[in-house]
């Protein structure tokens, strides 16, 4: 069961915000504010605008809220409005005020997730390439912690700060790279030509120590600099060096070119470029001449890397494709990579992106399916026990860095629950996931909310097959926006493999629920008192 109606994607991630902060919000507000008069009104109002300033909500929205407030303060006196009145209208702006604290955390929330899913994409991409080091998976996964710790604004903003900061920092590593690999084929073309590179080649090695000592995206701007610095001088230095410095650069240019040809992007215009550039290398002759070239290949350069990651975007979701192709070839169930939590939302999602950071965040999710899908078929053939710990469980826990400290696991094809602490099974459980029209949404989520009891109510119209009457929930762990949630199903019987199917149960729904993860009431009890908020959450 899930407790809202089916959301947007997009739109689920701005839901988070109102959960976590909801209850709090509510016993804000009171039974009554007005039962106080207007001075118990304006003083929870002013304690409120406070709290909004505080969390780190725009100053130009709490300075709106607080004229509001001010002119409520002048309309009262002996002949203005009455104390009852002023009591309602404090109370009508302290709810705006809350509202701007929801819409400023999830907001705040919804850039944070965004850029951390890019980061995560560009990191497998360096490390897969062996530019950037091991320690920046570190570095992710320190941010994807902090994410799940954070609550205001403020929070938010200052997370992703430092997650971009480590993106510029990979931009700045990947444009260092290309000129050190650059300059390296230029002394190395060089001497093979037989002229004196003996400077050179001392320089190159102490830009690889640089590049290697690197910490900070300055660093490797300097880098950078250096490079380009040095390059000039070569020409300025020796003339004959230009045929080999623009060599470097077209052989690089030519790479992307064939990288993204790879990718099925329609590569013409930029090949006839290409060779436009070998006619324009040919005829440089002066330090000008290498100049000119140079911003000329450059720019070309730059155009291509939108090209590139929207390449190796559409190239995993092709992965993807494939892989779930092979699944429905060999009868293994795979519904809930296919669906809008899926592959098909993904693809919903890239026809609508339009630049580098929104292809490398959508990349950042179709790494996760691959992954999570790939276990899928993995643990498929592993014949240990529902109790016992899985190997494909740990494996997961690993890549996603939570390996240490609490995690939940929830297997579709098993259909169980398996708690993990410091890679040691604590708890395991049959539950009943999302039915195939409603599937639970595989992925890499966390403890977003914890509520005990709730009343969950469906968002569907009562004529709806989906639709359910209100409902009492004992325990329930709130893991994706959109109403998710790991809970308690007192109504059902039957839990574990083909539950989430079609079947027969006397007492309950016949088939599957509607996105959540059900488990038996008991099992349900130990798990919520065991779980904390933040606990991570995968899904395969």
């Amino acid at each position: 069961m899930r407790k809202w109606q089916r959301h947007t994607r997009r739109g689920r991630q701005v839901i988070i915000a109102l959960v976590i902060l909801l209850p709090a919000l509510l016993t804000a507000c009171g039974a009554n504010l007005s039962a106080g008069g207007a001075g118990a009104a304006r003083a929870a109002l002013a304690a409120e605008l406070q709290h909004a300033q505080t969390i780190g909500v725009a100053s130009t929205v709490v300075a709106s809220l607080a004229a509001q407030e001010a002119h409520i303060d002048g309309e009262r006196g002996w002949f203005g409005i009455s104390d009852g009145q002023a009591a309602a209208r404090y109370g009508a702006v302290l709810a705006q005020v809350q509202q701007s604290e929801t819409d400023a955390t999830a907001t705040a929330e919804s850039t944070a997730s965004a850029d951390l899913n890019a980061l995560y994409a560009a990191v497998q991409r360096g490390v897969s390439g062996q530019i950037a080091p091991s320690g920046f998976m570190n570095r992710w996964q320190t941010w994807q912690h902090e994410f799940t710790s954070a609550v205001t604004p403020d929070d938010y903003q200052h997370l992703d700060q430092q997650i971009r900061a480590d993106l510029t920092m990979m931009d700045a590593m990947n444009t260092a790279h290309d000129r050190l690999n650059e300059f390296s084929q230029t002394v190395a073309g060089m001497r093979h030509a037989g002229l004196p590179v003996a400077l050179e080649a001392a320089e190159l090695q102490h830009a690889q120590a640089s590049f290697a000592q690197g910490t900070t995206a300055p660093d490797f701007t300097r880098l950078t600099a250096i490079l380009d610095a040095q390059s000039v001088g070569l020409v300025t230095d020796q003339v004959q060096a230009i045929p080999y410095l623009g060599g470097a650069l077209l052989d690089d240019l030519q790479s992307r070119i064939a990288l993204a040809q790879g990718y099925g992007t329609n590569v013409a215009t930029f090949q006839r470029a290409l060779t436009t550039d070998r006619q324009t290398l040919t005829r440089a002759q002066t330090l000008v001449d290498y100049l000119n070239f140079r911003a000329q290949v450059d720019g070309q350069a730059q155009k291509l890397s939108i090209l590139l990651v929207r390449g190796q975007t559409q190239a995993d979701l092709a992965q993807l494709h494939a892989l779930l192709t092979y699944c429905q070839q060999h009868g293994i169930m795979d519904y809930e990579y296919v669906a809008d939590s899926g592959l098909q939302g993904a693809e919903q999602d890239f026809a609508a992106s339009a630049t580098v950071e929104q292809y490398q965040y959508l990349d950042g999710e179709a790494t996760m399916l691959l992954a999570n899908l790939r276990a899928m078929i993995t643990n498929l053939g592993d014949a240990t026990p529902a109790g016992q710990a899985h190997g494909t469980d740990l494996d997961l826990a690993r890549a996603y860095g939570v390996a240490q400290g609490k995690v939940i696991v929830v297997s579709l094809r098993e259909q169980v629950l398996r708690a993990y602490n410091n890679g040691q099974l604590v708890y395991w459980t049959y539950i009943t996931s999302g039915r195939p029209e409603l599937p639970s949404p595989p992925g890499f989520w966390h403890v977003l909310a914890r509520q005990s009891p709730t009343v969950f109510t469906s968002g569907e119209p009562q004529n709806s097959p989906f639709w359910y009457a209100p409902t009492l929930v004992h325990y329930a762990l709130l893991f994706h926006a959109g109403g998710f949630y790991i809970h308690d199903a007192w109504w059902r019987i039957h839990f574990g493999p083909g539950s989430n199917l079609p079947h027969y149960d006397p007492q309950a729904f016949n088939g599957g629920s509607h996105g959540c993860v059900n488990v038996p009431l008991q099992q349900m009890g130990l798990l919520y008192q065991w779980a904390t908020l933040g606990t991570p959450v995968i899904v395969y």
